[in-house]
This record gives C-alpha cells, structure tokens and sequence, in this order.
C-alpha cells in the first residue's frame, strides 16, 4: 500500500504542477498549492502512527456508513496486526488530545476535513472489537451531518481508488494464485 500511497502522491504532485501552469490567476496558483491529498498517511501529523508498523496499512480495511445522525466507521484489521493498530490508535488518540489551535499542522484532505467538520454539537464515541474499532460520530446539526457524510463518502471513494490500484499493480501469472 505504501507504493500504492506513494504512487498517489506522486500523481497529486503531477496533477498540481499542471493546475499550477494552467491557472489563470494567482489565487489560482495558492488555490492548487494548499491542495492536499485526501489520504497522505506518511506526511499527515495525526495519521503517521499508522505508517510506524511495517504493513498495517496494508493489512487494515476502513469503512464509513451514513447514518441519520452522523457515521460509523469501521476497521477492520487482519490477524498479527490488532496489537499495532490499538498502538497506532492511542498514539493517533493522543495527539488529537494534544492538538493546539493556534498550532499549524501538516494534515491530508481527510483529517483537514475532520478538523472542518468538527464543532461543539460532535459527538464521538470508538469501541474496540475483536478485529479492530467502531468509531460511531454523531451530531444534532444538520449542517455538520451533512459534513459527516461527505467525509464518509470521500473518504470510501479514495479508498476504493487505493484498492483498485493495488489489485491492479498485482501481476497475474497463469498458474499462480494471488
């Protein structure tokens, strides 16, 4: 998965300098600048503790649900991977505790949209299951909802996208099963 990210990021980089030579205006050019990827893992501060353990990425499902209220979200981790990932959550945990607004933060397009969403009408609660967590958040705001969903629906589009790129990076050879 981390070519698979790294691959992606290469992409965005590629995909910025063309909106940067076709922009017509400066607020173009600062526009396509301060555009992040959506999944940034390696480069994002609250999302690093994932990339610490050498193939928990790639061994670790995340799903999103929109409910009446908010969304649930799911991961799912394969067996041998459920110790780093309750690591990785706590170290993830404490600097979301720790975060500083008047701090600046380099973040992907998911936890920046987190941070956008988030208001004093969010309500988060995550329980841990035998194979990874539920995250279930919820507001009474319809416009935060509304934020809720979209991150939930980005956030499986992107996730699929890695996913498609990573079934098709595998080459198949006739008489091996992958």
């Amino acid at each position: 998965m981390r070519k698979v990210l790294v691959t992606m990021l290469a992409l965005a980089a590629l995909a910025l300098v063309v909106s940067m030579v076709m922009a017509e205006d400066e607020a173009e050019v600062k526009a396509a600048v301060t555009e992040t990827p959506w999944l940034a893992p390696e480069a994002c501060h609250f999302c690093k503790p994932l990339t610490e353990t050498e193939g928990l990425l790639e061994n670790a499902t995340y799903e999103n649900y929109p409910i009446a209220n908010g969304i649930v979200s799911v991961t799912t981790v394969k067996e041998g991977f459920l110790k780093p990932y309750r690591e990785a959550s706590a170290k993830m945990d404490a600097l979301w505790q720790a975060y500083d607004p008047t701090k600046e933060y380099q973040l992907c397009g998911m936890c920046q949209a987190w941070m956008d969403a988030w208001d004093e009408t969010v309500k988060f609660e995550s329980v841990k299951t035998k194979h990874g967590s539920v995250g279930i958040t919820t507001s009474d705001n319809p416009e935060t909802v509304a934020k809720l969903h979209e991150i939930a629906k980005r956030t499986n589009l992107e996730m699929d996208k890695v996913m498609k790129m990573e079934h098709e990076g595998h080459e198949h050879h006739e008489g091996h099963e992958h």
